[in-house]
């Protein structure tokens, strides 16, 4: 039994029948609450990771919200962390919002996502410095509430919008906020891999089949910085060789 490596051991205990199911595996530091909406008569739940020291301490953390948490917040709070522990940045608390309870992930970004009161939770959180992290319709919904509630959030991550919407509605949203307003206080920092080019030989078009997302994105970087917003900052950046699929943990980490 000595000489049986490690592998072949696991291999055993996996293929030996069992009555008792295993265990499943579990993300320290993390809690789930259920939030209803009442005006919506739909459930959430909220995902949210808390920093290793925080039983330890009494202070307050800067918070990242990210959408789509049935997949994005293990890999944000796993980059998180492990940020924090070999690039020395600052803790931070992590919450996922998920899809309604009972609806698939489809139906439910699609719905609550698109442009067509945060709960306040009893966490040691420093609410004047929040982050939204979005990617795809997550990251149009971040583009809505930069627009429509600039001060929720103080920090954007926003990756891969799907900016070609409804022919283009976030542009149009992007020129009516210029003309009634003279200040947008955010930090904004946009990703995109560099496959999501319109293919050559077709002509770019807002219709999602003829999108250039890369293209519709520098054009919305560009105006808002033609805007000269004294509280606005943003910042670009195309990951070569990524696509819409795999380009998201990038622009978290560079984020």
């Amino acid at each position: 039994m000595k000489n049986i490596c490690l592998g072949c051991a696991l291999l055993a205990a996996a293929g030996s029948a069992s009555a008792q199911l295993p265990a499943p595996y579990l993300l320290d530091n993390t809690e789930v609450r259920e939030v209803r909406a009442p005006g919506l008569t739909r459930d959430y739940q909220v995902f949210v990771a808390l920093p290793d020291s925080y039983r330890d301490t009494g202070r307050r953390y800067p918070v990242v919200f990210v959408t789509d948490a049935n997949y994005a917040f293990p890999i944000v709070r796993n980059i998180s962390q492990r940020l924090t522990k070999h690039a020395g940045m600052e803790e931070t608390i992590v919450v996922g919002l998920s899809y309604a309870k009972g609806d698939t992930g489809v139906f439910s970004r699609r719905r609550d996502y698109t442009p067509t009161v945060p709960r306040k939770h009893d966490y040691r959180a420093d609410m004047k410095r929040k982050f939204f992290v979005g990617h795809s319709y997550g990251s149009l919904l971040g583009l809505q509430i930069l627009l429509t509630e600039p001060r929720m959030f103080e920090h954007y991550i926003l990756g891969s919008p799907s900016l070609w919407y409804d022919v283009g509605v976030m542009f149009d949203r992007l020129e009516a906020y210029g003309e009634r307003r003279r200040d947008l206080p955010a930090n904004v920092f946009f990703g995109i891999g560099s496959l999501e080019r319109l293919a050559p030989g077709k002509k770019r078009s807002r219709a999602e089949q003829n999108a250039d997302m890369v293209a519709d994105l520098r054009d919305v970087d560009s105006a808002l910085k033609a805007q000269r917003y004294p509280g606005l900052r943003t910042q670009i950046k195309v990951f070569a060789d990524e696509d819409h699929a795999s380009v998201f943990p990038l622009v978290v980490t560079h984020g």
